[in-house]
């Protein structure tokens, strides 16, 4: 004799081709996203391979802790510790600390195109963050220092104590202690361009000279791996000048652009 016919047993097989489907489109969704990220471990957040075009992960560009300082993830609290001076001098002050802050956390949640690290030796604190792509630049940034290899542009504005180091002919402009107003701020921002397409960002309430020895441990040469082409504005035969030591400068000016390499007084790091 037959058996009794199962009215489900239809139904059932339907549910469970369903559930499979589902299953099978979630991977095929997540395998994309990992890609385009890189890889699973990437996704996932180890930040140590290198992404679907060949590039490092820009975190790999973070420069090594100076001694005496620790380098570890940056977390809201820090930002809001080295910011805090600009509490109480005024709405200039204010505004400018939200604008960094706002600015360091989107280095933190951009993914793959952002990297952010914060260097701390006591109470002070250097907060670093990478971007790739273009990105909104402050109106205090100086386009000639980042746009082309204008050497004497660079070095005058070291002379001038707006650039407080330039590394293989990165520059890093400083907004300096005063709001456009006058009004103290009370920590400091260091920006310095490869082009339009990469961004390196400072925030610190350390002193100017431990800013300065941290920033000439990034390898501008380095970076210009993350970039579609090569810079004019960076080379390694440049090596480093620094704000606070003056014999790094060179010593010849040509202030109308005819700037040579052999007039650059090299360093090591």
């Amino acid at each position: 004799m037959l058996g009794m016919i199962n009215p489900f047993g239809a139904a059932r097989g339907n549910t469970s081709l369903l559930v499979f489907w589902m299953l099978f489109f979630v991977f095929q969704i997540l395998l994309a996203t990992a890609v385009g990220f890189g890889g699973f471990s990437k996704f996932f957040g180890d930040g140590s391979h290198v992404d679907a075009l060949g590039r490092q992960s820009l975190s790999s560009h973070m420069p090594k802790a100076m001694p005496g300082w620790h380098k570890r993830a940056y977390l809201a609290s820090d930002g809001e510790a080295i910011t805090q001076g600009a509490r109480g001098n005024g709405l200039e002050a204010r505004l400018a600390m939200g604008e960094d802050l706002e600015q360091f956390q989107l280095y933190g949640k951009a993914g793959i195109n952002a990297a952010v690290a914060v260097y701390v030796n006591g109470d002070s604190r250097i907060a670093i963050g990478l971007m790739r792509g273009v990105m909104k630049m402050p109106p205090w940034i100086e386009q000639s220092y980042y746009s082309s290899a204008d050497w004497a542009a660079k070095v005058a504005g070291l002379h001038e104590g707006k650039i407080v180091a330039i590394v293989q002919g990165l520059a890093f402009e400083r907004r300096g202690a005063t709001a456009p107003d006058g009004a103290e701020i009370g920590y400091e921002r260091y920006v310095a361009r490869i082009g339009h397409e990469l961004t390196i960002d400072v925030i610190s309430d350390a002193p100017q000279t431990d800013v300065e020895n941290l920033l000439a441990r990034i390898d501008g040469v380095a970076l210009q791996s993350q970039l579609p082409e090569d810079s004019p504005a960076i080379d390694a035969e440049l090596g480093l000048a620094l704000y606070h030591r003056r014999e790094t400068w060179p010593e010849l000016l040509d202030l109308t652009g005819a700037h040579k390499l052999s007039d650059w007084v090299r360093d090591e790091k």
